[in-house]
């Protein structure tokens, strides 16, 4: 059997083509990145100032935290900065932007954050992340007692993938690799429907397909 599979995410990870699978992958993005100028952008340049603890969320916020910087003129090399970030393909856009190592917290979400966040010392936070953004880190940040600035560099859209509706066929023998919700809402809209109950396609998150072994089932 063929499997058809359908890479909603931005970028097409190559490991995708390793797993020995008889396959066509589709990459369907369903979602879409502006960069943003923070608007807070002389706040953030003060903390710059402050050694901060630079915490990115994703690579979205890594590479948005770099073009500002860019385009401000603004270099990390005389400063003391460090990073943290949330799983290794975040890791890795930290060092190929700022050639430096950011701690990954063992639990990758809000409340693995928070988790290492109480084992450290209280320093200046820089928050990196996109205007989408959920309220716990923040939300926990203010009740802890943090100092911390939150600058929003990207924005999410949802694409409707006119490819994507061309092509999908709702059967068993399709395979949707979701990257994030909203290339959940992306690829709902693209389809042109609004939830998952007639859908026949097998559902799963993250990058990797290998041995059908789906991460979580969306309802």
């Amino acid at each position: 059997m063929t499997w058809d599979i359908y890479y909603t995410g931005l970028h097409l990870p190559e490991q995708l083509n390793d797993d020995g699978l008889d396959k066509r992958i589709h990459h369907t993005a369903t979602i879409e990145i502006t960069f943003i100028p923070p608007e807070n952008s002389q706040q953030l340049k003060i903390y710059l100032h402050k050694d901060p603890l630079v915490i990115f969320l994703s690579r979205n916020g890594v590479n948005g935290f770099y073009y500002w910087l860019e385009n401000q003129g603004i270099m990390l090399e005389d400063k003391s900065v460090t990073f943290m970030a949330v799983g290794e393909k975040t890791a890795e856009a930290v060092e190929n932007k700022f050639h430096r190592t950011a701690r990954i917290p063992e639990i990758q979400n809000a409340s693995g954050l928070i988790q290492t966040l109480q084992t450290i010392p209280k320093k200046p936070i820089i928050l990196i992340t996109g205007k989408e953004t959920r309220p716990e880190l923040p939300d926990w940040l203010d009740k802890a007692g943090w100092d911390y600035c939150h600058s929003t560099v990207y924005s999410t859209t949802l694409k409707q993938n006119h490819y994507l509706q061309k092509i999908f066929k709702n059967t068993q023998n399709e395979i949707i690799i979701f990257t994030s919700p909203s290339s959940v809402l992306g690829f709902l809209k693209s389809i042109n429907t609004t939830n998952f109950k007639l859908i026949n396609s097998r559902k799963t998150t993250g990058t990797g397909c290998n041995e059908f072994v789906f991460k979580r089932q969306v309802n």
